[in-house]
């Protein structure tokens, strides 16, 4: 979140403090201007923070790709002579995020768990299980490094892990698990 914010803080102009709140939001309707998106979240920071703080099982980067997703949408579509505030707007946006985005690999974790937790009470020896986990995963037309991503957390790696093993970004991690999540929910 940090380095966002950094990088936020450099695409500001200065002329976005001098301006209204409301006036900034319909200049963004109207031309999508970067260093407002930027403005927004660096004059919001403290309460991203203080949401993003609250969804532990998130990597930070994905939180702030979350945010400036969300922040954008909030931008584009809020109704100028609404009665509720626009951070009040922004916040409902991203905390339903973050929350589909934890469901998600909560239920992730859920479908793969049980699919091993089925093969390991088979006691078949360890050879025939990475067989056998191979053939379920075929059913999610897994890539390579789906495939690799869930057996290492079929063995118990964790994110962080996985990311050293497979010589990637945890960010790459994550899209990874977005992409099998995509899968799965797709032969549900």
């Amino acid at each position: 979140m940090r380095e966002t914010l950094r990088m936020m803080k450099s695409i500001i102009t200065g002329k976005e403090k001098q301006r209204k709140e409301i006036d900034l939001i319909e200049e963004y309707q109207d031309s999508l201007t970067p260093n407002i998106l930027a403005y927004m979240f660096v004059s919001n920071f403290g309460i991203i923070t203080n949401i993003s703080n609250n969804w532990l099982k998130l990597d930070d980067t994905d939180k702030a790709s979350f945010c400036l997703q969300e922040l954008d949408k909030a931008l584009r579509t809020y109704e100028l002579d609404s009665n509720i505030k626009f951070i009040t707007y922004f916040r409902k946006l991203y905390i339903n995020r973050l929350r589909t985005e934890t469901e998600a690999i909560n239920t992730n974790k859920r479908k793969i768990h049980l699919y091993f937790n089925e093969l390991k009470e088979e006691d078949i020896d360890s050879n025939l299980v990475v067989e056998d986990i191979n053939l379920i995963l075929d059913n999610y037309q897994l890539n390579k490094e789906e495939r690799a991503q869930c057996l290492l957390l079929n063995q118990g790696y964790k994110i962080k892990e996985i990311a050293t093993i497979m010589h990637k970004s945890i960010s790459r991690i994550y899209q990874i698990n977005n992409e099998i999540r995509r899968k799965f929910t797709l032969s549900v």
